[in-house]
């Protein structure tokens, strides 16, 4: 049966050596990993279609990599190294994404360039209620380890004013998080996007005074439905 939604995913994965023939694992036997650089590619297109904000990249991996198991369990130290850079289709959250731009855009046909997603956190983690957990574990390893690469957990864009730029470069810029999850860092970036320069640019979905996640648009379908409205008006404004 032929996808329906096969956009591709992009993202750089990142695991973090215990020494020198493993990796630092959690319980169930897979690498901590930190996921940056995604992005949903439409077409051919280079051009920033828009942005969105969420919580943490949730247990997607690039499995249509035939060495994708190795990588994720800590095999192959020395020929896989740290870093892993691919691609995957979209997983729950991302289809309703491109469902809410489907429905905004006319037709996903219409999308021409890519979607760049941020996190508050860029812990890979498969359950959203052990988020900050994942977080604080890895952040403990990147300090003992006494790195440089704190950045791949807590991305500078995200955690500095040039999160700013985002958007100030994004036609538009959704955000959606994961109720009570990094909450002082959801409070700073609310209030950066209230600046009157950026405001209008915002798509937000409110559930209970809280910018619901993607996740939830579909299953909660008012949501999803607010999300695809407020895309159309900033589309009809500036077109």
């Amino acid at each position: 049966m032929p996808r329906k939604y096969n956009q591709r995913v992009y993202g750089r994965m990142r695991r973090f050596s215990n020494g020198d023939v493993d990796y630092h694992k959690d319980n169930d036997g897979i690498c901590y990993m930190v996921r940056d650089n995604t992005y949903i590619q439409f077409g051919e297109g280079s051009q920033v279609i828009c942005s969105v904000l969420m919580t943490n990249p949730g247990s997607y991996g690039f499995i249509k990599h035939p060495l994708w198991s190795t990588f994720e369990s800590g095999g192959d130290f020395k020929e896989l190294g740290d870093t892993f850079t691919y691609w995957g289709f979209p997983d729950p959250t991302m289809i309703n994404l491109i469902k809410s731009l489907e429905i905004a855009f006319g037709d996903v046909n219409n999308l021409n360039g890519k979607v760049k997603i941020f996190n508050t956190s860029n812990a890979v983690c498969p359950k959203g209620d052990k988020a900050e957990l994942y977080h604080q574990n890895i952040k403990a390893i990147i300090e003992k380890q006494n790195e440089s690469s704190i950045g791949f957990l807590e991305d500078e864009n995200v955690y500095s004013d040039k999160i700013l730029r985002i958007f100030e470069e994004s036609p538009f810029v959704i955000l959606g998080f994961l109720r009570e999850k990094f909450s002082s860092q959801v409070d700073e970036i609310m209030r950066k996007s209230s600046i009157n320069t950026y405001k209008d640019k915002i798509v937000i979905s409110l559930e209970n005074n809280w910018p619901s996640h993607p996740i939830n648009w579909i299953r909660k379908k008012h949501l999803g439905e607010a999300a695809t409205i407020r895309i159309k008006q900033i589309l009809n404004r500036n077109s």
